[in-house]
């Protein structure tokens, strides 16, 4: 009798002895190897040197990998003469954390080489891991205890010059059972309006049977559905799903997981009343009359006859397609109530997508409109709302959340109030999100950088044929139908000016336009920090100024008339130039005249700067604006003034 039909009668005794209980636990077979379909020749059948071991290797489980290993008689053999063979088992899931490794070994006929076993990181091997084997003889009574520490599994290596390997077998003291497992509890809503359902997959720990309710019951071997493999059922509404692990007779904990059906609001008012983080599905009626504001950089904006709401879909997801202003939108969408500084926020998660929003363009409504703001109008009630304004200083008046808006920059402003005193810009309905304003009448502040790509526009009116002083802190080509000209030197009292065809920052200029220019607005042009310049030759200067600003009395300091002459002001009421002009700055006694396209102009005494009176605009200290202000405290240029 071949020695393979002994071994197979020991090892049918040894199956019968791991299978049976012990008063600690049981014994279970985890791995088994024994080559059996190998069909090559050496070591089962008593050879063990010659032309051998030259077949496949055909394994009984799958994954393992060899290298310098050939097919023997039902075995394997490994190595060369001169090179180490190396096989490795597959991956061994387990029941337990302890075991035993059984293995048959023989060495080849001449040799006493050495056979080492090691195992994947994490598992801990007991006694021995070398081991001589006998010169052509087999030994079957090779074993090796280990110790799962922070491995999930046992891998094992056998590394050898020349011999076989036979019969590997892997058992473990299992004296508790791993429970299976269930998905992570979770909130889940009807995909229509039907009622919610879900699926659920349990999976069991290898080797084990499950039994699982849903009623609440406890699960037993003679209560609940059984799975022995990875299963999955639908469950209906909230449910807690109980499970438990059996392997002959030990039971593994018990697992419990509750599936929550999460809970539907049908407004923007019943969101709004959710605690902060709860995680609902909102539905929007059809006729809810909700409309979408705007959307933009994974956010859309949109009210209802209940209230405005910001769905929030951060860096991570995005509507597909992106909402349009004025679009209708009903349906429902999943997320969780956030508010921010006042802004009521539906933020994504994991079960939010927009499958079913439905969004439609309007049919017979009129647009949507912004309400209208003035500079110190209060905005904490219109969160989540579109507003409109003009002039606005940035931080003084409202915080501009745009990286553009610097510290008291004068803007025009279209956008969502996104907190109590913020507007972000947003280019709703074409209008332009964000204006950068020069007002002859206000304070001009620079911006500390070059601002690039942004729009501007000037409050300020060029009169038709006639030259007017003008300058801007903007770089502009040529523009049709405006005649520039340029300070270029003076002889004697006599300045003279040469044409240019272009724009400077801050340069002062004499500007004659063909039609009047009437408050200009430039797209994606550069806002410079340039501040206003002079241009200076013998004590004679041309000076530009961005701000209204009051010139000196003492005729050293000129500005020019609609007529074009050169003029001082009579008086230190009547010495206010408004800005985005230029003066002149002469020596005390000069006689100063200029000098345009060879007509001289003549010095005269008026009593009021050409353009010198401010527009004076009152406001309430509620913000309102008042045309006739009567006795009282006013907001005026950005400061309180007491009229008596």
């Amino acid at each position: 009798m071949k020695r393979k039909h002994i071994k197979m009668l020991l090892f049918c005794s040894l199956l019968l002895i791991v299978q049976a209980a012990w008063a600690d636990g049981v014994k279970h077979l985890a791995f088994l190897e024994t080559f059996d379909a190998t069909s090559g020749t050496g070591g089962n059948d008593n050879q063990f040197s010659g032309n051998i071991a030259s077949s496949k290797i055909q394994c009984d489980q799958e994954g393992w990998s060899s290298t310098k290993c050939g097919g023997a008689n039902q075995c394997l053999k490994f190595g060369t003469g001169s090179e180490d063979g190396i096989c490795t088992t597959p991956q061994i899931i387990l029941l337990g954390k302890q075991g035993v490794l059984y293995f048959d070994a023989a060495g080849w006929a001449s040799d006493q080489k050495t056979l080492e076993i090691t195992a994947n990181e994490g598992v801990t091997l007991s006694g021995e891991t070398t081991f001589v084997l006998d010169a052509g003889r087999w030994n079957t009574n090779y074993c090796i205890h280990f110790t799962l520490e922070s491995a999930t599994y046992l891998q094992l290596t056998f590394k050898g010059r020349r011999g076989f390997l036979d019969n590997i077998r892997v058992e473990e003291d299992v004296t508790a059972i791993n429970a299976p497992t269930l998905p992570d509890e979770y909130l889940f809503w009807p995909k229509t309006t039907e009622t919610a359902t879900t699926n659920i997959t349990l999976i069991p720990s290898d080797s084990t049977t499950v039994y699982y309710t849903t009623d609440g019951t406890e699960p037993s071997e003679t209560n609940g559905n059984i799975a022995t493999l990875t299963t999955n059922f639908m469950i209906t509404g909230t449910t807690t799903v109980k499970a438990r692990a059996y392997y002959q007779g030990i039971a593994s904990d018990l697992v419990s997981k509750t599936y929550t059906e999460g809970e539907t609001v049908n407004s923007i008012t019943a969101f709004k009343a959710k605690n902060e983080g709860d995680e609902v599905r909102l539905f929007i009626p059809y006729d809810s009359q909700a409309r979408v504001l705007h959307g933009q950089d994974g956010k859309a904006y949109l009210y209802d006859n209940t209230g405005p709401l910001c769905l929030d879909f951060g860096t991570t997801s995005t509507f597909n397609p992106m909402p349009k202003d004025n679009q209708h939108v009903a349906g429902w969408i999943i997320g969780k109530k956030q508010t921010a500084d006042g802004l009521l926020k539906l933020v994504a998660t994991s079960n939010t997508n927009t499958n079913h929003l439905a969004l439609a363009d309007r049919v017979s409504e009129p647009n949507i409109a912004p309400t209208e703001i003035e500079p110190y109008t209060g905005i904490s009630n219109l969160i989540g709302g579109w507003v409109k304004g003009s002039n606005i200083r940035c931080i003084e008046n409202y915080i501009i959340d745009d990286t553009n808006a610097y510290d008291r920059a004068l803007v025009d402003v279209s956008g969502i109030v996104t907190a109590s005193n913020t507007i972000t810009p947003m280019r709703i309905m074409d209008n332009r999100p964000l204006t950068f304003v020069i007002d002859e009448d206000m304070e001009f502040n620079s911006p500390a950088a070059d601002l690039r790509h942004v729009t501007v526009r000037l409050k300020r009116t060029l009169k038709a044929n006639q030259w007017n002083t003008f300058c801007i802190p903007m770089e502009l080509p040529f523009l049709e139908g405006l005649e520039l000209r340029r300070f270029r030197d003076v002889n004697g009292n006599v300045m003279h000016f040469d044409n240019c065809y272009y724009i400077e920052a801050g340069m002062p200029y004499l500007a004659k336009p063909i039609e009047d220019l009437v408050d200009p607005v430039w797209d994606d042009v550069t806002l410079c920090s340039q501040s206003a310049r002079n241009v200076e030759d013998n004590d004679f200067e041309f000076k530009a100024t961005y701000s209204p600003m009051d010139l000196e009395t003492d005729k050293t300091e000129l500005f020019l008339t609609s007529s074009g002459k050169l003029a001082y002001p009579s008086s230190e009421a009547a010495a206010t130039i408004k800005g985005l002009r230029a003066y002149f700055k002469v020596p005390a006694g000069a006689d100063a005249r200029l000098n345009i396209d060879g007509i001289d102009t003549s010095l005269e005494l008026v009593n009021d700067v050409q353009c010198s009176s401010f527009n004076i605009q009152y406001y309430d200290l509620q913000g309102r604006k008042v045309s006739n202000p009567a006795k009282g405290i006013y907001i005026s240029n950005h400061k309180k003034v007491v009229i008596k």
